[in-house]
């Protein structure tokens, strides 16, 4: 009788602690959330964009969080779409690829995993022809 007694209060204690642990387990096993929020690049590509004849890749400022690039001399601005990378578990709105109207400073705002966000001054300079910059 005093072994089996022994015997059950051993086995009670055994997953008594096992539950413990779990519970443990569960919370270390919680992911921090990624904080990553750059852009990576900023591209016009000339197949997205009817008013380019290649390709253009903007300039990135990381510490001053600014985008600049230049097109040529009487591309239109209005209505171009950017091909935009950010961090591996980032957003960025306004979206990749949506045509925004360039002829002045477009605001980006880039959101990480964990919901912390940056935002990026966009600034994309038209080319002056020959003739402008003689004058």
């Amino acid at each position: 009788m005093k072994r089996i007694s022994i015997l059950l209060l051993c086995v009670m204690t055994l997953v008594a602690c096992s539950k413990d642990d779990d519970n443990e387990t569960e919370i270390e096993k919680e992911v921090e959330k990624s904080s990553a929020k750059e852009i990576i690049s900023f591209t016009f590509l000339a197949g997205d964009n009817e008013a380019l004849s290649e390709d253009i890749k903007a300039s990135i400022d990381k510490e001053a969080k600014t985008v600049t690039a230049e097109v040529p001399s009487g591309t239109n601005v209005t209505a171009l779409k950017p091909t935009i990378e950010v961090s591996e578990k980032a957003s960025v709105a306004p979206e990749n690829k949506v045509a925004a109207d360039f002829s002045e400073d477009v605001k980006y705002t880039v959101t990480a995993e964990d919901d912390s966000k940056v935002e990026y001054t966009v600034d994309i300079t038209v080319a002056l022809t020959n003739r402008e910059v003689l004058v």
